[in-house]
């Protein structure tokens, strides 16, 4: 923004009494100002809200139909529940790990 006091922002200049009346207008019209803008963004924030909503609905229904096309559900469930079986320990006990089959391959198709 222009002001006849440019020059001096940022500075240690100390202006003069007729000066600090000027700066004082200048901070009232930039306060003025500041409202307006807070007013336009209060009101596009009112138009942007639904668009968001909107655009999330419809990126949520996308991935659920992407996930229709996963090539994991044309495998048949039998065929998953052999390679599940393979994957057990020799063991009698099956450890609950999240790193080791057969708890690891309930990942395959998590994102």
């Amino acid at each position: 923004m222009n002001s006849p006091f440019q020059h001096h922002l940022n500075s240690n200049y100390a202006p003069s009494e007729d000066e600090r009346h000027d700066i004082a207008q200048i901070i009232t019209e930039q306060d003025k100002r500041i409202s307006q803008l807070d007013e336009e963004i209060h009101r596009l924030n009112l138009l942007l809200q639904p668009l968001l909503r909107d655009k999330g609905q419809v990126h949520a229904s996308r991935e659920a139909h992407r996930q229709l096309l996963s090539p994991s559900r044309r495998i048949p469930p039998e065929l998953w529940g052999e390679v599940f079986v393979h994957c057990l320990p020799a063991s009698k006990f099956v450890k609950i790990d999240v790193q080791e089959a057969p708890m690891l391959l309930a990942q395959v198709s998590s994102p």
